[in-house]
């Protein structure tokens, strides 16, 4: 092999170049060496010639060297970044750096600088481009905070003329979460023939006929003998309707539904739902109407004849899921693939979905909210029903049909469920007639619910006067039976022991102390909230003075059909706002939020009530009476006086089939018929079931 000694030459300009040294082959080289330290100063084209140093005519020239100017950074170019941004919503952008001849710097290895007009951005301070990037770069991480036209300037950090900026960005405030919950409909529910279910087995209500104005006698199970007579805890209850509209619920998400189990492994990225719930107690008209002609042939149908059965005891509940999800959506509820054929899927997989959905709804009520201390029974699913298809756009679309004992209470528990992280009401009033509609996002949904609440509106003598008629509506909790072993945390446990002063209207025990029959609660009414009242109107609202029914009466009315003690007590008049207690050590004004039969609060709103030295409530808070003002001897009596027509927006909100009597359109209303827009956007409507 050569082991001689070669010398290099060039014809490029003297000092514009640099050549490497004499270099002498070794016997390992075996001929071949690679020699660098070849630089060339100047542009242009040259020629390098190697020459043996002792056998001169031994040489080689590389001709037609092209030295190109070296390149620097001349420009920046920022592209591929939004035009519209919500605030605290991060993105990213795209950065090229040009060299003097506008070609990509595909050698860039230089800093740049990131600012933004928005002095309140979080943004890198710097990049660094490396080999990898070529002269262009993905900057990732930046986030605007200022509402408003925000820009992003790049500049390198050693030239500041090399520099760009974005058009402007627009950056809109980010969607804040808003609920609104409406009290409307007081009295106007009539009581389904599930009530009548009720009384052989349990003997605690009468409902008593007041034509428009349906009310009940309910008997605690709790009495007292001050004299010769047994004396029984009476209260007088009254349905009313609740709506209430979410936008916005970051609590709520296609990860977290809340209402239907989690199955698949999907990401929930694009993912998209839609659920419509609708629950009542099964009445024969229902069952009839519905059930058997929509279920009767699925393969899980329990049989025309199972309802109404010997063993029903007017808590009987109907479910229904109407449920609609994108690709994405039936990946991650329902674990079905998204290449796989649908049909194809339920039919291998309907069959374990409906026993994991079954163990699910077993496990939510019976484990990990547990109902009983709010049911006093355990959680039964008595009889579940699925059917899959799928839609002219390609969703899937999920059928159920459940009847169990204790929905209404989970419902509840779901509404109000930290655990999950989900607060949308804290008030927990026995649900009936319930529709839930909601529509799911990635990151919020928004809800619409409308229900009849019972065992929370109850007639008490007006605070303030000798004998006067009030109804008073105070929120509560739902548990209602202290801890056991099997069940602990209940709610009551504070109450169990304590009594109260009954102030109870057509009471037997009326001015006695008495037990609480379930747990009082503090409202919690936060910002973006508002609680809404809608009185009835007219002068033929029913009341009952505050004064004790004789002993007896209970026994009478519910064994004798005998309402006559409490009918002596029944008064008339117009509903208006009365005394309220929202907190004792910083009252809340109320009279400066009612006008003309709308009571509107708005929150944030920090409500509280008396309390036991144990911290125990005394009664729910807020403490809201509404007077019952009979209408006054001297006054004509109108031949007719009707409820205010309700607004359009107002009907809306609570449904075309219902036929509640709302207020007229007025300038609060349109604050309290922000429900409407939930309502609308979901696209749903209000089913009423009435026996």
């Amino acid at each position: 092999g050569y082991v001689g000694t070669v010398t290099f030459e060039t014809d490029a300009a003297e000092g514009t170049y640099e050549l490497p040294p004499d270099t002498t082959f070794e016997v390992a080289d075996d001929g071949v060496k690679t020699i660098s330290l070849v630089r060339f100063d100047e542009p242009g084209t040259y020629c390098v010639t190697v020459s043996d140093t002792v056998v001169t005519t031994a040489t080689g020239t590389q001709i037609d060297i092209l030295v190109i100017e070296r390149p620097v950074a001349a420009s920046i170019e920022i592209t591929d970044y939004p035009t519209d941004v919500l605030v605290d919503e991060t993105f990213s952008i795209e950065v090229t750096v040009y060299d003097q001849d506008a070609a990509v710097h595909v050698w860039y290895e230089g800093t740049v600088d990131l600012t933004s007009s928005d002095a309140a951005a979080d943004l890198p301070a710097q990049y660094t481009f490396v080999p990898e990037d070529r002269g262009v770069a993905v900057i990732e991480g930046i986030t605007l905070m200022t509402p408003g036209e925000q820009t992003i300037t790049v500049t390198d950090s050693e030239d500041a003329l090399v520099t760009d900026t974005t058009d402007p960005i627009t950056v809109e405030a980010a969607p804040t979460r808003e609920v609104d919950f409406i009290i409307y409909d007081m009295f106007a529910e009539p009581w389904g023939e599930f009530w009548d279910l009720r009384w052989p087995v349990y003997e605690d209500a009468v409902t008593l006929d007041s034509g428009a104005y349906n009310t009940m006698v309910y008997s605690t199970g709790y009495r007292y003998k001050p004299g010769t007579d047994w004396l029984y805890q009476d209260i007088v209850f009254a349905p009313y309707r609740l709506a209430i509209g979410g936008s916005n619920l970051p609590e709520l998400n296609v990860n977290n539904p809340q209402f239907m189990p989690l199955m698949g492994s999907g990401t929930g990225e694009g993912a998209l739902a839609q659920m419509d719930l609708y629950a009542q107690y099964l009445s024969t008209g229902w069952w009839a109407d519905y059930w058997i002609p929509e279920w009767g042939s699925n393969a899980n149908w329990p049989g025309d004849t199972w309802f109404p059965a010997t063993a029903a005891d007017g808590y009987d509940m109907g479910v229904t899921y109407d449920v609609i999800l994108n690709r994405e959506a039936a990946e991650l509820w329902l674990n079905m693939p998204m290449a796989a054929d649908p049909t194809t899927w339920w039919s291998a997989n309907g069959a374990s979905y409906r026993t994991a959905w079954n163990n699910w709804i077993l496990s939510e009520g019976n484990t990990r909210v547990d109902i009983f201390n709010g049911y006093e029974w355990r959680y039964e699913s008595l009889g579940l029903m699925m059917d899959m298809s799928v839609d002219i756009d390609g969703n899937i679309v999920l059928k159920i049909g459940h009847f169990s004992w204790g929905f209404e209470v989970l419902m509840c528990r779901w509404l109000d469920d930290p655990g999950h992280g989900v607060q949308i009401i804290n008030h927990q009033p026995w649900y009936e007639d319930l529709s839930l509609m909601v529509s799911y996002g990635e990151d919020a949904s928004d809800l619409f619910m409308d229900a009849v609440c019972q065992w929370s509106l109850h007639a008490v003598k007006a605070n303030g006067t000798v004998d006067s008629a009030a109804w008073v509506w105070e929120p509560v909790r739902i548990d209602y039976i202290p801890s056991s072993t099997s069940h602990p945390n209940s709610e009551f446990d504070p109450y169990s022991t304590l009594s109260y002063q009954s102030w109870n209207a057509a009471d037997e025990l009326f001015s006695y102390a008495v037990m609480y029959d379930t747990t009082p609660a503090v409202f919690q009414l936060n910002e973006g909230e508002t609680l809404a009242f809608i009185l009835p109107g007219g002068v033929d609202v029913v009341g009952y003075e505050g004064k004790a029914v004789p002993a007896g009466s209970w026994s009478r009315l519910a064994y004798s059909d005998d309402p006559s003690d409490y009918d002596a007590l029944r008064v008339t008049g117009s509903m208006d706002l009365g005394y309220y207690v929202t907190n004792p050590s910083a009252p809340i004004d109320l009279d400066s939020m009612y006008d003309s039969g709308i009571l509107l609060i708005e929150g944030p709103q920090t409500f509280d009530q008396v309390r036991w030295p144990s911290s125990a409530l005394y009664h729910g808070s807020p403490w809201i009476e509404f007077d019952i003002v009979p209408l006054k001897a001297s006054e004509p009596s109108p031949a007719v006086v009707a409820a205010p027509e309700p607004s359009p927006a107002m009907v809306a909100s609570v449904a075309p089939a219902s036929t509640c009597a709302v207020a007229e359109a007025m300038s609060m209303v349109a604050v309290v018929a922000a429900v409407v827009l939930t309502v609308s956007a979901l696209g749903c409507s209000v089913r009423r079931i009435q026996a």
